[in-house]
This record gives C-alpha cells, sequence and structure tokens, in this order.
C-alpha cells in the first residue's frame, strides 16, 4: 500500500491518453470502486477543479438552472456522479460544441449512469468511456501484470510452485473495494459487503434511469401492424394493471436491450398476416 493508502490504478494511463484526445471523459464504474480517486489522482495535479453533486448546493444548482452552471465551469473540470443530474446533459453537449477542447470535462458515474438516456444521446461522439472495475490482485501488490506479455512473448516456462491454500479463499473474499479492504479483520470486511449490497439495492433503484416502469399487462398478443394496430391500441386503453408490481427488469438488461414499455416481439409475421390473439396456450 502507499502512501495515504493509495493503490496505484493502471487505468491511470488509459485515463491520461484519452484526456488528452477527448473532450469529455466518463470514468464508469460501481460504487466505491475508486472512480473519485482516480479521477483526483489524475485531474488535481493538472489544475483540475472539483464538483461534486453529493453536496446539495452544486446539485441544486446544476438543477436549477443546467445551463448557467455548465456556463460557470472552469475550463477543466471534475464533475463527480453525474448520475444525479441528468438535466445537465444536453447543456455539456452545447457547451463541448462550442468550445471542443481535448480533457475538458472529467465525469465519474456509477453503474447506472449508461441507462440515462439523455446522456447517451447528447454526449455521443463526444464522450470517450474508462470502465474502472475494484482492485486487481495485481493493482494490490502494486506490480505491473505480465502474464499475457510473457505467455505471447514466447517466455512463458512451466514450473512447480506453492499452492495458495486458504490464502487463495482469502483474497477471494477479500475481494477489491478499497473501503473493505481498509478493514483488516474478515468480520469486518463481511459487514461492509453485506451493507454496501442492502444500500445499493435501497438506493440505486430511486436514482435517474433506474426508475420502475408502471406495472402494466405483457403485451401476449404482438400487433403485427405496425404501432397503430388494434393490439397496440388496445394495450395503449388498457394501461398500467392495478395491483400489479412494477418492472424493475430494466435494472438487470444493458440499454437498449429491452423493447418500449419492457414489452417482448413473441410472435414474428408478416404485415399482412393476422395477429392470432385467442390461440389457445400449450399445455404443460
Amino acid at each position: 500500500m502507499t502512501k495515504r493508502g493509495l493503490h496505484p490504478r493502471f487505468a491511470q494511463s488509459r485515463l491520461l491518453e484519452a484526456l488528452a484526445d477527448t473532450p469529455v471523459v466518463l470514468i464508469h464504474g460501481p460504487r466505491q470502486c475508486g472512480k473519485t480517486t482516480l479521477a483526483r489522482m489524475v485531474g488535481d495535479p493538472k489544475g483540475y477543479a472539483y464538483f461534486s453533486f453529493d453536496d446539495p448546493v452544486a446539485l441544486e444548482s446544476a438543477q436549477s438552472d443546467p445551463l448557467g452552471f455548465v456556463a460557470d465551469l472552469p475550463e477543466h473540470s471534475i464533475l463527480d456522479d453525474v448520475q444525479k443530474v441528468p438535466e445537465l446533459f444536453p447543456a455539456l453537449k452545447t457547451a463541448v460544441d462550442r468550445n471542443r477542447v481535448s480533457g475538458r470535462l472529467l465525469l465519474t458515474g456509477s453503474a447506472n449512469v449508461l441507462l440515462v438516456p439523455r446522456l447517451s444521446e447528447s454526449l455521443a461522439g463526444r464522450m470517450e468511456i474508462l470502465r474502472l472495475h475494484p482492485l486487481a490482485q495485481c493493482e494490490l501488490a502494486g506490480k505491473l501484470p505480465r502474464f499475457l506479455e510473457i505467455l505471447f512473448g514466447g517466455r512463458f516456462k512451466t514450473r512447480t510452485s506453492e499452492r495458495l491454500g486458504p490464502a487463495l479463499a482469502e483474497r477471494i473474499a477479500a475481494g477489491g473495494y478499497p473501503a473493505a479492504l481498509e478493514r483488516a479483520v474478515p468480520r469486518r470486511r463481511l459487514a461492509w459487503y453485506r451493507d454496501y449490497i442492502e444500500t445499493l439495492v435501497q438506493r440505486d433503484v430511486r436514482e435517474p434511469g433506474a426508475h420502475p416502469q408502471p406495472g402494466r399487462s405483457p403485451p401476449a398478443a404482438v400487433s403485427c401492424r405496425g404501432p397503430d394496430g388494434p393490439a397496440a391500441q388496445r394495450e395503449q386503453s388498457i394501461g398500467p394493471v392495478p395491483g400489479e408490481p412494477p418492472d424493475y427488469s430494466g435494472l438487470l438488461d444493458p440499454p437498449g436491450a429491452r423493447l418500449p414499455h419492457g414489452g417482448t416481439a413473441a410472435v414474428a409475421c408478416q404485415p399482412d398476416e393476422p395477429a392470432h390473439q385467442d390461440a389457445e396456450a400449450p399445455r404443460l
């Protein structure tokens, strides 16, 4: 472990490369994996101003006046937890298009930030995404990984080495989240992971991009006559089904993997072919 308990992140070199030729760089990854730490490790020496949307003042300012907030940003800025302010993305697009300077904005966002539609729509072609994971074993050891280099270089030699045994199980259980690794006792690390998962489930389902779809009847019959066909009109007229639980499946699907309204196309038929809506379901 290096000074102040920080481990080297091997993604740092790729982040520097991205800032050298891309206006906006997003560090994207799960909560507590070290996104903010990496952003500040790179940005602070370069004079980047830091804004966190965990700060209620910054959050309110960005939500109430996105254009004004972005206009007042210094030339190089770090915006932390941008998924909390989806209103900001169109303003960021406008600012980048007016002054397309490499490395202008360094953003961080948790895993569900890519589910925010306005992010992908506004910053497509202007932003590079750097995916950050928890600490790898080579980062914990402070050594650059050379396995693939040696393997493909034809210099890999088989040899007998000592089995890790219980140490391997301990490494797996310890994981790679910096906050958990700060706890020396396995029982305390277990408590951290348990609370992490519980907080993630309770908090992230309420964030932008992760809202559940209202309960609606599944489109068992798919109209083959387009969005204005009888089946589509019937589904729109029915609307949400009272008492049906919300659809949280969007939290598990990658962006764009689902059809509108969470529907799935169950049948494919020709444009002039009628939709068989009253067909009996197969018996199990």
